[in-house]
């Protein structure tokens, strides 16, 4: 027997190390199969009979492959979280990403049917919290202050409910593959707090962070835990955070959102003390649609000066007649969109920025094309907000029921001539062909409803350069 098939050999041996449990394994006939880092991973008879290694690979092959599967474990089947791959609960600096976290904790130790206000999950057991930013103390009082609004008592939780305050285990650690398998034996949930904190000597923005992920999945894949894992958002870039995708949204790396089964992006909303939920990144189902939380403090104060619970509650956002509610969702995201960019923008970018399926948001812009609330360009296809006011109850604009309706409208001169950056208006604008045919200046041209460019009537020889009317 040569060196190497010494190597990959199951062996009947106890080493140095072994816990009693991994001891009593091996009495039962279980092996050690030693893994090319050198350490030791328990495998049944059945198992290794099942494993081939070739070269380092572990082939599984096709009588094992037609094996019928389990049920998948969800977490929270609604936005994805599953036993698998990590998912990444994300946000910018003070979004509450650690309230979410720790809600998800109590629900999931006491039992409890939902999160965040009524998100119902499916994961029920012990949970354990790796908190490497903050003090015991301070975490501590975020779990009594949750707790008590969810009318959940810690101390009836026992060891179903573990919290690690600023552990010295990192995730760059050569032991740490074995310390987390220990401590997340029979461990339903397990929170990391945050990645960036417990990867202290990796740079965030190179690829080689996700191999403390994979860290987490080969735990997963030995304990069955389901990790959730907090990480930072980057800062807004210039032209502002809503013009980035949502699973996008991630600080560092792209590794990092490569490396898990889903994403789940905190922000500030609208609401008072409300705080949105999108979703970015989901393998494993459709994407879940967008919602806003509400924190809202509960009961007297305590000697600090804070309310002794927070409750969490789920906003219950105006609905149409005949409009679902991620078709709300979706009108008012592409509302913020087209507002908050100073360019007109494509459907497919639209697509891309909303979250939301592709049905629902081509839905959305049919019903805000309908209500003339957006306008898309006839020759470019692009879509820019309406510059009418909305219109009131009796359908017509507020500021076009006493003004005289046989004045001529004024077509806005930035949705007939392009803007481009840095020239002036007396320049010259290329404008591609395309466009061209739908913007003749020429005789002939007659704009449509709104100013909207209509259709041509005449013809003219095709030009290069299109050249904006004098003042």
């Amino acid at each position: 027997m040569t060196a190497e098939d010494k190597k990959n050999t199951p062996v009947r041996i106890r080493t140095i190390g072994m816990t009693d449990e991994d001891a009593e394994a091996i009495r039962r006939g279980h092996f050690l199969r030693r893994r090319s880092d050198g350490a030791y991973s328990i495998v049944s008879p059945k198992q290794a009979d099942a494993l081939a290694e070739v070269g380092g690979f572990t082939f599984t092959y096709g009588d094992e492959l037609a094996k019928p599967l389990p049920p998948v474990v969800w977490g929270c089947k609604q936005f994805g979280i599953v036993q698998g791959r990590p998912s990444l609960l994300s946000g910018y600096a003070g979004a509450g990403k650690t309230w979410f976290a720790i809600d998800f904790a109590i629900a999931t130790a006491a039992g409890l049917p939902t999160i965040w206000g009524g998100i119902p999950i499916e994961l029920n057991g012990k949970v354990r919290h790796l908190d490497y930013e903050n003090l015991k103390g301070n975490t501590q009082r975020r779990y009594q202050r949750v707790a008590a609004g969810r009318r959940v008592s810690l101390r009836s939780l026992g060891d179903r409910f573990g919290l690690a305050a600023l552990p010295t285990t990192y995730l760059t650690d050569e032991s740490a593959y074995e310390l987390l398998c220990r401590a997340c034996d029979g461990v339903a949930l397990a929170i990391d707090d945050s990645l960036r904190a417990s990867c202290p000597d990796v740079d965030e923005n190179s690829s080689t962070i996700r191999r403390y992920l994979d860290v987490l999945t080969r735990v997963t894949a030995a304990t069955g835990t389901i990790f959730l894992v907090l990480v930072h958002e980057g800062k807004d870039p210039a032209e502002g955070r809503s013009h980035r995708p949502t699973a996008q949204r991630t600080r560092g790396s792209s590794a990092i959102s490569d490396a898990v089964d889903a994403s789940i992006h905190i922000s500030h909303g609208d609401e008072a003390n409300g705080f949105r939920i999108e979703q970015g990144k989901c393998s494993w189902r459709q994407r879940g649609d967008s919602l806003t939380v509400r924190l809202v403090d509960d009961g007297p104060l305590d000697a600090s000066g804070l309310s002794k619970a927070v409750v969490f509650e789920l906003v219950d956002e105006a609905v149409e007649p005949g409009l679902s509610t991620s078709l709300q969702r979706c009108m008012a995201s592409i509302r913020e969109l087209l507002q908050s960019s100073d360019r007109p923008l494509g459907s497919t970018e639209i697509r891309e920025l909303v979250t939301g399926k592709n049905a629902t948001i081509n839905s959305a812009l049919a019903i805000l094309r309908e209500r003339h609330e957006v306008i898309q360009d006839t020759a470019t296809k692009l879509y820019t907000m309406s510059p009418c006011p909305p219109a009131s109850d009796d359908g017509q604009p507020e500021d076009e029921r006493t003004a005289d309706r046989t004045a001529p409208r004024e077509i806005p001169r930035s949705r007939v001539f392009p803007r481009v950056p840095g020239t002036r208006e007396e320049k010259r604008v290329p404008v591609s062909p395309s466009f061209r045919r739908g913007h003749a200046s020429g005789t002939g041209d007659t704009p449509g409803k709104n100013g909207a460019p209509g259709t041509r009537q005449g013809t003219r020889p095709p030009n290069k350069l299109v050249q904006p009317p004098k003042e």
